[in-house]
C-alpha cells in the first residue's frame, strides 16, 4: 500500500472510531463531553510527526510517541510528544469555543 493510502485508511478508521465515541457518549454524558471526546480523539490519532530516521516520512504522532519511546534506546519522543499535546490543545479549545459559539445562539434574546 502506497504512502497515501496508508494515510487515507488512518484517517477513514479515526474518523469511524470518533462517530463511534459520539455514540457511545450520546445518553451518558453531558454536550461538552459528546464534542470534546471525539474532538480529542480525532487530534491523538490524527496529528502527524516527523519519522526520525525517515527524511520525508511522517507518522501520526502517537505512534512516533510510542515508538521513540520505548523501543528505540536512543529515541527522540519529544517533538512528537509536544506536537501531539498541542495538537490535542488546540482541538479541545477550538471545540470549546464551538460550543459556546453554538449555545450563544441558541438563547433567546431579551
Amino acid at each position: 500500500m502506497s504512502y497515501a493510502g496508508v494515510w487515507v485508511v488512518v484517517v477513514l478508521l479515526a474518523g469511524l472510531s470518533a462517530a463511534g465515541w459520539y455514540m457511545l457518549m450520546r445518553s451518558l454524558a453531558s454536550i461538552y463531553a459528546r464534542a470534546l471526546v471525539p474532538a480529542a480523539w480525532l487530534a491523538l490519532m490524527l496529528v502527524p510527526a516527523p519519522v526520525p530516521g525517515f527524511a520525508g516520512n511522517w507518522a501520526p504522532a502517537f505512534v512516533v510517541v510510542i515508538f521513540e519511546g520505548l523501543f528505540q534506546a536512543e529515541g527522540e519522543p519529544w517533538l512528537a510528544f509536544r506536537l501531539l499535546l498541542a495538537g490535542v490543545c488546540l482541538a479541545v479549545a477550538v471545540a470549546s469555543l464551538t460550543i459556546l459559539i453554538l449555545r450563544r445562539r441558541q438563547q433567546p434574546t431579551a
